[in-house]
């Protein structure tokens, strides 16, 4: 075949060839442009979403109460923005980064001022005023007697004699001899019905004849005549 016949040929024949490679070549750069701006759309998601997370941080700075405001006074410091540090440079400063500040709360700074106000504490002192012991006196009980003279033919006794409420002279009379004062004596009830009185009979072995005086003075009978304190009575045989 001559030249002329053949070119028609291969023109024919290279043009599905052509074809492929033009469809391959346009497949690529279609494909190269796509994959360039998806990946700028994740960059740039990945960007918004980071400024967008910097900005949520930013913003949940924890702010002091009023209480603690007047623990830390007026020296506050508000950070600076990292969001406007990134719009101005277009880079993160960590620096600028807020990090978790640990505020006193009220308690731990009631806590302090009790443990202050506790270490200040002056314990007071107490002292003891020792007072002298008064002894207190005891009551005496005041003993009531009178005097008693026996005055016998042989000999005379005086001695004093307790006497109590309601008792007559028969009874002083009666106490002596159970007392040991005297040895013995006697009375005669049989009076009682007319004179209201006992009758003296024997003193000391000394029958009748026995009178008596109360300071001096002759009473009616010795049942109707009660001493007081400090009498004198004398009786007298004879």
């Amino acid at each position: 075949m001559s030249t002329r016949r053949l070119q028609p040929l291969f023109q024919h024949a290279l043009f599905p060839v052509f074809l492929l490679i033009f469809t391959f070549v346009l497949t690529a750069s279609i494909s190269f442009v796509l994959s360039a701006q998806r990946t700028a759309t994740i960059k740039s998601e990945a960007a918004r979403q980071e400024n967008a997370s910097i900005a949520s941080t930013s913003k949940k700075i924890i702010q002091p109460t009023d209480a603690q405001k007047k623990v830390l006074g007026e020296q506050t410091i508000v950070p600076p923005s990292p969001v406007k540090h990134l719009a101005a440079t277009g880079t993160i400063d960590s620096s600028l980064t807020p990090t978790s500040t640990s505020v006193p709360t009220q308690s731990d700074t009631s806590s302090k001022q009790q443990a202050s106000t506790t270490t200040q504490t002056i314990s007071p002192t107490t002292e003891v005023i020792q007072t002298p012991a008064t002894s207190t006196p005891t009551p005496t009980s005041t003993v009531a007697t009178a005097t008693l003279e026996i005055q016998d033919p042989t000999a005379s006794s005086r001695f004093p004699i307790e006497i109590t409420n309601g008792m007559n002279v028969c009874d002083l009379l009666q106490k002596a001899k159970d007392t040991g004062k005297i040895v013995s004596v006697t009375f005669d009830d049989s009076y009682m019905a007319s004179l209201n009185s006992r009758y003296v009979v024997e003193i000391n072995g000394y029958q009748n004849n026995w009178t008596f005086t109360v300071n001096g003075s002759s009473p009616l009978g010795c049942s109707l005549t009660h001493p007081k304190p400090n009498d004198t009575i004398v009786w007298k045989f004879g």
